[in-house]
């Protein structure tokens, strides 16, 4: 158990280039293997609705029906990305307001082409990669007039365009009205339950997880351990978990009470589970309180005590650009402090007889706090 310099991986997730943080090196760190994400499919042109609002000029008309001809033509990703740069310039010189009017009127008339390039988050949650024109234009939309971007959000939620879309109105929305909460939480369940979707997740669907972040609280837990059952597949298994994952740790007095209390939920996932109690903070009164009733609880497996014995306390985390939140990683001396704390608690939960039937286990975490607490010296 000999601490290495703090290592840095990176794991290709499915979702985002996660890099997972061992820090202090701790050798014990479960490797990160997921498949990568389907390939962006083709999309198909769009027959505009009737009475659906149009470009407002003929200028307008030709501007975007060059451009949706030259990405049907075929190509690559590298000169449709020249194209996109091409339209977003010439876009800009119009000036915001009519440049923006232009973007929805186009928006409203439901054409599209595929990009070739994928669905690719910066660090700041906007796109550096769109696999579509429509949601390329989003994504511009929200750069020239976020109020403009919320307001076309909702339009786009009305309808199932398609997932990469809602992961970016979701988005859009979440910024520019943040007080719509409920709806985003209604169009984020309807996301994660759009049977399609789910069964040939695109990257902005599993993207979309972070809004559930974002939103915090429990409302979304039955949702995530749902989506970690194997029937829908390693990729949405690990987008799920995740998010789950992030939100115990954003706020884990709830969120890990909610886990205790449907013990069914994660049948089957009980190594994931026991992950995200090993992350609970025992300085924090109620976090100690929930671990505890986690520890105690005579149904608890000894296969599932034993993964968290292995891996208390929990000081791996993902690192991952988002649509809507960051992944703040704690500092080095912020993680000894905890461990000594964690340690002066486990030695009293020793003592207590109580603790009797899982001695074994907290023995082994004692001395994993022992050789950390040695090792920081």
């Amino acid at each position: 158990m000999d601490r290495r310099d703090p290592a840095i991986a990176i794991a290709f997730t499915g979702i985002v280039a996660a890099i997972v943080l061992g820090y202090l090196g701790r050798r014990d760190a479960p490797a990160v293997a997921v498949p990568a994400t389907n390939p962006v499919a083709a999309v198909a042109a769009t027959t505009p609705t009737a009475g659906s609002a149009l470009p407002t000029s003929a200028r307008d008309v030709a501007l975007f029906a060059d451009t949706l001809r030259d990405l049907r033509a075929g190509g690559d990703g590298v000169s449709d990305q020249a194209r996109l740069q091409a339209l977003a310039a010439r876009l800009a010189g119009m000036g915001r307001e009519d440049a923006v009017a232009t973007i929805r009127g186009f928006l409203a008339d439901g054409g599209d082409a595929p990009t070739r390039q994928g669905f690719v988050l910066g660090n700041d949650g906007l796109l550096a990669g769109a696999p579509t024109l429509r949601v390329f234009l989003l994504d511009l939309l929200e750069r020239l007039d976020p109020v403009a971007a919320a307001e076309q959000a909702k339009a786009i939620l009305a309808n199932p365009t398609s997932a990469d879309e809602w992961a970016v109105a979701l988005r859009s929305l979440a910024r520019g009205r943040p007080g719509e909460r409920d709806l985003i939480a209604e169009k984020l369940h309807d996301l994660f339950r759009h049977d399609a979707w789910r069964a040939a997740p695109s990257t902005g669907w599993l993207e979309a997880f972070d809004v559930a972040v974002h939103l915090g609280g429990t409302a979304f837990v039955p949702d995530l351990t749902e989506l970690m059952q194997p029937v829908n597949g390693p990729t949405a298994n690990h987008a799920a978990f995740l998010a789950l994952d992030r939100l115990a740790a954003r706020d884990p007095a709830a969120v890990l009470t909610a886990l205790i209390e449907a013990p069914e939920a994660l049948a089957g996932r009980e190594r994931s589970r026991a992950g995200m109690f090993a992350r609970a903070d025992v300085r924090e009164t109620s976090q100690r309180a929930v671990l505890e009733r986690y520890l105690l609880d005579p149904a608890r497996s000894r296969t599932e005590l034993d993964a968290f014995s292995g891996m208390y306390p929990n000081a791996n985390f993902f690192v991952s650009a988002n649509l809507l939140t960051t992944s703040p990683v704690p500092a080095r001396d912020a993680i000894l402090r905890h461990d000594a704390a964690a340690l002066a608690v486990v030695d009293g939960w020793l003592a207590e007889p109580r603790f009797a039937a899982v001695r074994p286990h907290l023995e082994r975490m004692q001395a994993r706090l022992v050789e950390f607490t040695r090792q920081a010296r």
